[in-house]
């Protein structure tokens, strides 16, 4: 994943590619599943009492969705699995400390995002998955929870900081790193997600840059993931203590910090060649139109159920 010296013109084909993928995605993962939930509704409400069929339904789009910008994408930048899951060759402390580091930051970014909310009378939420919002009528479902805890992060990472990443980092590492980060971000629909899927992308992103793979942000996805699923399902009388262990975990990460300087050791740098690549991407007219989409979707389930 080596940053290379590219043409402006090549550049430019390469971004409203991107562009053009992303759109694809939206509308496959966000908008056309949301329309079929609501005529499922109106017009099929017995699909909507079986579980399985519902979600079964919902597993196709998120499959549909996530897979077809990283086939497009990894056959437009000849990427291969290889280039993004290798081995991470570190102490098995190190990940761990990391990880300590990525659930205190995290948390502490949705305990700011829902506080902010309340002031705007925004809905209290968990971050969820990019199109698989956490609700408490599908926690009783296995095929949701595997949706939330195992596929979702699973097919986030491939995308975002697999072949996302790997496609734009000849364009510059900083440059990369922006990009994921904010189309991650903007791609979970809830306002009160920005914040804290904003500082995910960018931790993770982070993370995979510096291993040059994606085998621990899966891992660390999957396991928050599973923290979430946990806070959503645990009784009060559980999660009252949830603040003596939070706790724990910022201490954690303090001392880990102290301990390393930083959280990856990788360095990211604002060089001539990403300003440059940023200015072009985000004048393609295809990325325009993501971020358009991205953003309407947010206002659109403000007024649709």
């Amino acid at each position: 994943m080596s940053e290379k010296t590219v043409s402006e013109k090549k550049a430019k084909q390469d971004f409203r590619f991107t562009g053009l993928s992303f759109f694809l995605y939206a509308a496959a993962l966000l908008y056309i599943p949301h329309l079929f939930l609501l005529y499922m509704r109106e017009g099929i409400p017995e699909i909507m009492e079986n579980r399985i069929l519902y979600f079964g339904i919902y597993y196709i789009f998120l499959l549909v969705g996530n897979l077809l910008p990283i086939l497009l994408l990894k056959n437009r930048f000849s990427i291969k699995m290889k280039q993004f899951m290798g081995a991470i060759g570190d102490s098995l402390a190190t990940i761990i400390g990391q990880t300590l580091v990525f659930f205190a930051i995290v948390t502490a970014s949705m305990y700011i995002s829902n506080t902010i909310g309340g002031y705007l009378n925004l809905e209290e939420t968990l971050l969820s998955n990019i199109g698989t919002p956490l609700r408490a009528e599908y926690l009783d479902s296995p095929l949701f929870v595997f949706m939330f805890t195992a596929a979702c992060p699973l097919l986030e990472e491939v995308l975002y900081r697999g072949v996302l990443l790997s496609a734009l980092r000849r364009y510059g590492s900083f440059f990369a790193l922006f990009v994921t980060t904010l189309l991650f971000a903007l791609a979970h629909s809830a306002f009160t997600d920005f914040l804290p899927a904003a500082v995910m992308g960018f931790l993770l992103g982070k993370i995979a840059l510096r291993y040059r793979s994606i085998q621990p942000t899966i891992a660390i996805h999957i396991l928050f993931n599973l923290f979430l699923y946990f806070l959503a399902v645990a009784p009060a009388s559980v999660t009252k203590y949830m603040q003596y262990g939070l706790l724990v975990v910022y201490l954690g990460a303090i001392i880990f910090l102290l301990i390393n300087h930083g959280l990856t050791g990788y360095r990211v740098s604002r060089s001539a060649n990403s300003m440059f690549a940023l200015k072009l991407f985000f004048t393609r007219f295809s990325v325009i139109q993501v971020i358009i989409l991205l953003i309407g979707h947010s206002f659109l389930l403000l007024f649709l159920p």
